[in-house]
């Protein structure tokens, strides 16, 4: 059976920023502080402006529109859940008049719950061992790709995405969802399959410039 190509999510169109509504629940070490886990409780988020995007990247987060979590339902795609956003605006907020709708629709947070192993190759792995209670492995970006990174990212600049190594995901690990985390605990970046990609190609095609994927690579 063929396998299906599947891609790093790094990037989408940023319309705003986190809305004052959003409940993080942070869980630190009881003896020596460190931040452990971050539970999302609720997602708010503030718009600028609206275009008429479907498809919103708040760091660490991927926010859908009503129309681009219809379209995944109805392809039947697997990996996630959504949650509500609740959504504000600016004082200065306007809508785009090529805006498919001239009020904001409703918008989802994808809470992504497939998992998958990979074999390092943006990051170390090291022990952490200065606190007895909270021990254990921590991951690092390689400086050199995280730069590279940066530069595509922050300044939209595709053409360097040659330069990023591809991520090596192990198939044997993954369970056929359509939207996953690789080793959860070690990076956030979800991963895609081409069936994702192309329903967000379909209802977020105005918009593609901004989202930035890169392949990965089954091993």
């Amino acid at each position: 059976m063929k396998k299906k190509k599947i891609y790093v999510l790094l990037s989408a169109s940023t319309p705003g920023q986190m809305g004052g509504a959003t409940e993080i629940e942070v869980t630190n070490c009881e003896k020596c502080g460190r931040r452990l886990n971050e539970n999302l409780k609720q997602l708010g988020y503030e718009f600028d402006f609206w275009s008429g995007e479907d498809f919103i990247h708040l760091t660490p987060y991927y926010i859908v529109s009503e129309r681009l979590k219809m379209a995944l339902e109805v392809e039947n795609l697997t990996g996630y859940s959504t949650k509500k956003v609740v959504v504000d605006t600016e004082e200065y907020f306007e809508i785009d008049e090529d805006a498919y709708s001239k009020t904001l629709p409703d918008f989802y947070y994808l809470d992504i719950q497939g998992q998958a192993k990979e074999e390092p190759v943006w990051y170390t792995v090291e022990k952490y061992d200065e606190c007895d209670m909270c021990a254990g492995e921590v991951s690092t970006y390689i400086p050199e790709i995280l730069d590279k990174i940066d530069r595509v990212v922050l300044f939209k600049k595709k053409e360097d995405l040659l330069a990023i190594p591809k991520r090596k995901i192990y198939y044997d690990s993954w369970q056929g969802q359509d939207v996953f985390f690789a080793d959860n605990e070690k990076r956030r970046e979800p991963i895609i399959t081409e069936d994702f990609l192309r329903v967000l190609k379909k209802v977020n095609k105005d918009f593609m410039d901004e989202v930035i994927v890169l392949e990965a690579e089954w091993i």
